[in-house]
């Protein structure tokens, strides 16, 4: 019988051949045995090869925008393979007016918001909101939409009107501390639960990878704490989500679950993720492929590129 990869990945993409290099590369360095699937891959992948040998964990970055990756990943988790992430996790992601109501339910900080549905309800909003207000169309990914401003509500009716039909997300603007000398404003990624922490300048886009000595040192243990509560809130093994800390110290998450994750390298793009943040996500997922894997004696075959 042969042995179950521990690692596919499913990918559409094109920036994300780098990750599925790299992921390759390091499986190889490991001896895991992995395989990567761009879309053209995934359609001429059978129902039948996925049942005869599923992977240990299948980590699928292209069911958000391909059924048919979607619908292997499915098979994929009934046949008892770990999901990066599942359908259900990737739909609730999209929708952050159910988010916002999950995270409000188990007492977790979140923006003053308030949710619109007809720009003609605007005029009630004024005065409750402040001078400075945040747009979000509830479904939308990666800032889609987004409109951070000044109170104007033609400008307001105008970013409505633009998506008509749409449910939006009325919130208060998020000024950030400083703390450490930096604006208090993270990127906390979640993974298998485990959590690790980047300063991520929201204006910017720049990371810095905070090591998890410094996290002690500073103090940054509700930005952990948080992290952790959001994973165990959702069918959801990674992603990552954006907090903050307000001026009178206390955090809120800002927004709420990033998924998939731009995972372009540091070295590649300026704001791109931290190379020692790839170092853990990898480490953690080979690491968490290997615990779940039967023992066997057979040795790994070479990691392969579809």
């Amino acid at each position: 019988m042969t042995a179950r990869d521990h690692v596919w990945l499913f990918w559409e993409w094109d920036e994300d051949c780098y990750l599925a290099d790299d992921l390759l590369s390091r499986a190889a360095a490991r001896h895991i045995r992995a395989k990567t699937f761009p879309i053209e891959a995934i359609r001429s992948l059978s129902r039948d090869a996925l049942v005869a040998n599923p992977p240990i964990i299948l980590w699928d970055r292209a069911g958000d925008a391909y059924d048919e990756a979607r619908h292997l990943a499915d098979w994929a988790e009934a046949l008892g393979s770990r999901v990066i992430n599942p359908v259900r996790g990737m739909l609730l992601a999209k929708n952050k007016g159910i988010l916002h109501r999950l995270l409000l339910q188990r007492d977790l900080p979140v923006p003053h918001t308030q949710f619109l549905n007809d720009a003609s309800a605007l005029e009630e909003f004024h005065a409750s909101n402040g001078k400075y207000l945040v747009l979000k169309p509830v479904r939308s990914g990666g800032g889609e939409g987004v409109r951070m401003q000044q109170w104007c509500e033609g400008c307001l009716r105008e970013a409505m009107q633009s998506r008509p039909g749409e449910t939006w997300l009325l919130q208060e603007y998020i000024e950030a501390a400083t703390m450490a000398g930096r604006r208090a404003w993270f990127r906390v990624f979640y993974l298998f639960g485990d959590v690790r922490i980047c300063w991520w300048d929201n204006r910017t886009h720049i990371y810095d990878f905070m090591p998890c000595a410094e996290v002690n040192r500073l103090g940054f243990h509700d930005l952990c704490m948080l992290g952790i509560r959001i994973g165990a809130t959702l069918p959801m093994q990674f992603f990552s989500t954006e907090i903050a800390y307000r001026e009178d110290g206390k955090p809120v998450i800002v927004d709420y679950i990033n998924d998939p994750c731009d995972l372009r390298c540091k070295t590649r793009i300026p704001n791109g993720v931290p190379p020692e943040l790839l170092d853990w996500i990898f480490g953690r997922l080979f690491d968490l492929a290997l615990a779940l894997t039967p023992q066997s004696g057979s040795f790994p075959a070479p990691a392969t590129n579809v």
